[in-house]
């Protein structure tokens, strides 16, 4: 580890204030009533020195979660692209509507149409200038069997579609999708509810277990967000009446009750390919092109660990100050259409990448600031004089805690796009699984944009 000196001029009076103040108390500590204080004595500034070192060895590696919990997440996912670092992401959600009263029309209405209807929550992720392809599948097992659903699940639905639709979708300006479903199913549902045979939750789903919105095999567009449960993401059943008043419209809503996300991936041909089966272990950066990775929705994190660090508790006289992780995005990862995550917050993992528990919560435990209240995140920001995009997280807890530690610390520490939750499923409804949002940082031998662990710290002279 090399070490570089700056000139402590600059630093050595506030130093100074400071070990005079801690003398003082020290002093005073110790005191009775009576005592008598002796003076004390201004430090040289000349015996101070504040060094910076940014040569320190940071490795980094890639964790492949086997599952993540899905289930009852507040945003759908729906949509597909193929992504040159990541390979083709596929997002499905499988959703059950389901009637929340009894669902009847007048006796002299007459059937127009049955649609699904889909709100739009504003999020997306990837290219959303392409054509997407939607099917509506009626899915042929009951969502509620199960009482947990993660992103590898799936469930078997008719592949004849109820329903196709080929759109551009408008995420940022159109508030609903909808999806017209075959006349043939719709007749049937409105002869039922004409004679009054929806009454309950149970007739709905003996006719209708729920529906899959798929995309297109070979979609390369964008990821995009539903909103639910909400009234604008429902199946609604249209009709209208003729009378004195003229033609009146009229509709009934099933609402989405229930519903998990499945979001695959197929790696093929990236060096992703290479992955662990398990998240017990995960693969170095130099065995995947000197990238490390991160993927919400798929379950990816990055590993940092920073083995050299402890070689300053063999410095003599000196105490390390502030510590400072810097990481960059790999350049052409970057895109308008595939955008980093703003921010990515740190956690604390075992050798086998198992969380540590907060005594809290029982939930993973994040890196904290020095007072050990405020959650460590790093934010994308950009170099102005380089024009280069980096994080930067304040890791000068973790340092100290290196540095006062007498055994060796096997700890290394989780880069993920969310803060977690509790115990069970920490990712319970988190940014990491009801987005796709995904990173690609640079590896130990990337010359300028390499990883870098700086380090200030100041050594004291002492005459032995």
């Amino acid at each position: 580890m090399k070490f570089n000196s700056h000139s402590a001029k600059a630093f050595s009076f506030r130093i100074s204030g400071f070990l005079i103040i801690l003398g003082l108390c020290y002093s005073l500590s110790g005191c009775t009533w009576g005592d008598q204080i002796a003076s004390l004595t201004q430090p040289n500034p000349d015996d101070f020195a504040v060094y910076y070192s940014d040569t320190s060895t940071v490795r980094m590696s890639t964790i492949a979660y086997d599952s993540v919990m899905t289930g009852g997440a507040s945003r759908l996912l729906f949509g597909q692209y193929v992504d040159p670092y990541f390979g083709k992401v596929t997002a499905t959600p499988f959703t059950q509507p389901t009637l929340e009263g009894s669902l009847t029309v007048p006796e002299e209405a007459v059937y127009d149409s049955i649609i699904v209807s889909i709100g739009y929550d504003k999020y997306y992720y990837g290219d959303t200038t392409k054509i997407m392809n939607l099917g509506i599948h009626a899915i042929q097992s009951d969502i509620m069997a199960r009482s947990s659903y993660f992103n590898t699940s799936t469930m078997p639905y008719d592949p004849k579609p109820l329903g196709k639709l080929r759109f551009y979708p408008r995420p940022k300006r159109d508030s609903v999708i909808t999806v017209r479903l075959s006349d043939e199913f719709g007749n049937k549902i409105f002869d039922m509810a004409k004679g009054n045979l929806l009454t309950a939750a149970t007739d709905w789903t003996n006719v209708l277990l729920g529906i899959a919105i798929v995309p297109g095999a070979s979609d390369n567009g964008a990821v995009i967000g539903i909103k639910w449960p909400d009234n604008a993401t429902a199946i609604q059943l249209h009709y209208h009446t003729v009378g004195t008043e003229g033609v009146v419209e009229g509709y009934a809503g099933i609402k989405v009750n229930a519903a998990y996300n499945q979001i695959l991936t197929d790696r093929t041909g990236t060096q992703l390919v290479k992955l662990p089966k398990t998240k017990r272990l995960s693969i170095p950066s130099d065995e995947t092109g000197n990238m490390s990775f991160i993927q919400a929705g798929a379950g990816l994190v990055t590993r940092i660990d920073i083995p050299t660090v402890r070689e300053l508790k063999y410095v003599k006289y000196s105490v390390a100050n502030k510590a400072f992780l810097k990481l960059y995005p790999v350049d052409q990862s970057v895109t308008d259409f595939l955008t980093p995550p703003a921010y990515l917050y740190i956690y604390r993992v075992n050798k086998n990448n198992e969380y540590y528990s907060s005594a809290s919560t029982g939930g993973p435990l994040a890196l904290t600031d020095l007072t050990g209240s405020t959650a460590i995140r790093g934010v994308y920001d950009r170099d102005s004089l380089n024009n280069e995009p980096f994080y930067r997280f304040d890791i000068s807890s973790y340092v100290a805690n290196i540095l006062l530690s007498d055994y060796q610390i096997d700890e290394g520490l989780v880069l993920i796009n969310s803060q977690l939750g509790g115990a069970l499923y920490p990712e319970t409804n988190t940014d990491f699984v009801k987005s796709v949002n995904r990173l690609v940082i640079a590896g130990p031998n990337s010359g300028r944009k390499s990883p870098k662990l700086e380090l200030y710290y100041t050594t004291v002279k002492v005459k032995e």
